[in-house]
């Protein structure tokens, strides 16, 4: 069968008879799926990222986007943080766009 599924068996300990090693393949055939499952999701949520990246990407947003935590180094809690976000308000009237994280716009 599998060259692993042979390692397998050895570092396990176990004797090599049909039933172990079909089961063994069988076990490695549905990590090797898992795997791509995985894979493919984690491709699905960046292709998703990058399309609303794109659709948002006709609305105005403030300078200065961390990769990580996007304009939420801007609106501190405090005073300063108040007055940052009017100096943006002033400029931007009508609609802006602030990352709070890396996901969410």
């Amino acid at each position: 069968m599998l060259p692993l599924t042979d390692y397998l068996l050895q570092l396990l300990g176990l004797e090599k008879t049909a039933f172990r090693v079909y089961v063994v393949s069988a076990l490695l055939l549905l990590v090797l799926f898992f795997f791509f499952r995985l894979l493919v999701r984690a491709f699905k949520l960046f292709s998703d990222f990058r399309i609303t990246c794109r659709k948002l990407s006709c609305f105005p947003e403030p300078p200065g986007r961390h990769w990580l935590l996007g304009h939420m180094s801007m609106y501190l809690p405090n005073e300063k943080g108040l007055q940052n976000e009017k100096k943006v308000l002033d400029t931007m009237h009508h609609i802006i766009l602030a990352w709070v994280g890396p996901f969410l716009p």
